[in-house]
């Protein structure tokens, strides 16, 4: 017999799983890929998006950021510049005015919305060639897990780079070139290894362990070490946009049970513990490009996918394993996804400038830790561990 959660309404809802809530747009924006969004940790009001270049307006910043406050949805409360088009963004966890953006060109920038200019307070200088600095667009970032105070980054080439915070980005801490073994001959270069990233996500139970995902293939290492990676496996066709290790289901002792979105039009799930992981645990079918994938952060089993046609999908595996059960459809291609760090709403950017905040429903979004059932997904994944 089931475990019955007596804090839990089993009642059928009549109201929609998702809905919107605001719509964030200034004409200023418009014609731009939103590349990045993050939450303020100090307000539940307030949130970051990065914007791309307009390719049809070659004289405007080629990357901007709008901090928005979600009671005005036509007008950001600031925006920003970027030196060359925008590719990553944060916002500091510790200091509720500084911003950390990388940039197409490679180079690493920090803004401090106290100051009244809109680009820059400190950078990192523009290379064309530099083994221990950044030259290609940066995919990733977070501040360290262990140490607030130093910046993780990493670019498509795979080099991985520390910053200390305090020092103005002058020169990195650490250059790791991320490699792998391609399981031929020993006498094979550096540049034949040299892994190229798309997308990253670190396993929240141990946070020097990474996960990157490539034009195919998903690679497993640790942050820490010489920067060779531990596996890979080849996962999907197309470029992998995206890859997510879930937190809570860390907390419930699965600790490597990892999301991972492509162009091939699937989300794969996949555990990372098995040795020979290159068969997914579930195969999930988009009808086009999938551009992005989170768990919630609040319901183990339960996540969202984007997908370029404007579909924002929500599953939850333990209603259904085959289809989503909420179906959103939007007048502009996806670009960019991400949910509050409650669970209560889901945030989505297209390639227009638009960004929409999505209400989750209740039954979706509070907490409920993993159980293992007899018949359902948790036994799988428990079987799998």
């Amino acid at each position: 017999m089931e475990d019955v959660d007596v804090t839990y309404d089993y009642r059928p809802s009549s109201k929609p799983a998702i809905e919107l809530k605001c719509h964030l747009y200034d004409n200023q924006l418009n014609n731009r890929f939103v590349q990045s969004l993050d939450y303020s940790r100090f307000s539940q009001e307030r949130i970051a998006a990065g914007y791309d270049h307009d390719p049809s307006s070659p004289l405007l910043p080629p990357g901007i950021i709008a901090l928005w406050n979600l009671n005005c949805e036509t007008v950001p409360e600031n925006i920003l510049h970027a030196p060359s088009r925008l590719t990553s963004m944060i916002l500091d966890s510790q200091e509720p005015n500084v911003i950390f953006g990388g940039c197409y060109s490679g180079q690493i920038c920090l803004w401090d919305v106290r100051i009244n200019q809109r680009n820059p307070v400190c950078k990192t200088k523009s290379y064309k060639s530099n083994k221990n600095m950044h030259v290609q667009p940066i995919c990733f970032m977070m501040q360290d897990p262990l140490n607030n105070m130093e910046l993780v980054t990493l670019s498509r080439d795979g080099l991985m780079c520390s910053w200390s915070i305090d020092s103005g980005f002058r020169v990195p801490l650490q250059s790791i070139q991320l490699t792998y073994n391609p399981n031929t001959e020993a006498s094979s270069t550096v540049n034949d290894r040299m892994l190229q990233a798309i997308s990253m996500s670190v396993c929240p139970s141990t946070p020097s362990k990474m996960v990157v995902g490539s034009e195919n293939s998903i690679y497993i290492g640790d942050r820490h070490s010489n920067g060779e990676m531990d596996r890979h496996f080849y996962a999907h066709d197309l470029p992998i946009s995206a890859v997510h290790v879930s937190e809570i289901l860390n907390s419930s002792g699965l600790t490597s049970i990892c999301l991972s979105s492509s162009f091939d039009f699937t989300v794969k799930l996949w555990n990372l513990n098995k040795e020979n992981s290159s068969e997914p645990l579930r195969t999930f079918h988009h009808k086009h490009f999938v551009v992005d994938v989170k768990w919630s952060p609040s319901q183990a089993e339960v996540f969202s996918s984007a997908c370029a046609d404007g579909t924002l999908n929500l599953w939850n595996l333990k209603l259904n394993e085959n289809e989503p059960v909420s179906v959103i459809a939007m007048d502009n291609a996806l670009a960019k996804m991400m949910w509050t760090r409650t669970g209560n709403q889901i945030c989505v950017g297209d390639i227009n400038g638009s960004v929409r905040i999505y209400d989750v429903q209740n039954s979706l979004c509070c907490y409920a830790p993993f159980h293992f059932g007899s018949d359902d997904l948790a036994s799988t994944l428990f079987n799998a561990m």
